[in-house]
C-alpha cells in the first residue's frame, strides 16, 4: 500500500509513489495544484496582511487579537491592531486567545493611559517578556 502525506490545511491527499493514480491524476499533478493553491493563499494573506493585522475585540486595557495563520509569538515579533478602546492604566495584549501579556513602553515601563486612543492602530513588539508598543 502506497504511502499518503495528508496536507490537513489543504484537505488533500498525496500519494507518496509518482507512479500511482489517484482519483485526480498523477502524483505530480496533484503536488502542483496543492503549492498552486497554497501560493493563492499566501497571496491573499500577504494582500490582506491577515498574519500581522486584527482588530482589537478585547475590553478597556485588555486588548485581544485574532491573526490567521495562527503566529508563533518569538523575539521580534510585530503585530498591528485597530483599538476598540483608549487605554486607561496598564493594558495588556492577547493574541488568538494566548495568555494576556503586558504592553509597555520606553522598554519595560508600564503603560499609565492615554497612550494609546479609540482607533488608533497600535504598532507593538515582542521582546520575549512583554510587547512593548512601537506606536504612539
Amino acid at each position: 500500500m502506497p504511502l499518503q502525506v495528508v496536507t490537513p490545511n489543504l484537505n488533500l491527499a498525496l500519494p507518496g509513489d509518482n507512479s500511482h493514480n489517484t482519483p485526480w491524476g498523477e502524483a505530480v499533478q496533484v503536488l502542483e495544484q496543492a503549492i498552486a493553491q497554497m501560493d493563492t493563499q499566501l497571496v491573499a494573506a500577504i494582500q490582506a496582511a491577515s498574519w500581522t493585522f486584527a482588530l482589537d475585540t478585547g475590553t478597556a486595557n485588555v486588548y485581544a487579537i485574532a491573526l490567521t495563520p495562527k503566529p508563533t509569538l518569538t523575539l521580534g515579533s510585530r503585530f498591528y491592531f485597530q483599538a476598540s478602546h483608549a487605554n486607561t492604566g496598564a493594558s495588556t495584549l492577547a493574541v488568538n486567545g494566548g495568555a494576556a501579556i503586558a504592553i509597555t513602553k520606553n522598554g519595560t515601563t508600564a503603560l499609565a493611559g492615554a497612550e494609546i486612543s479609540l482607533n488608533q492602530i497600535v504598532q507593538v513588539m515582542y521582546d520575549g517578556t512583554r510587547f512593548q508598543l512601537v506606536s504612539q
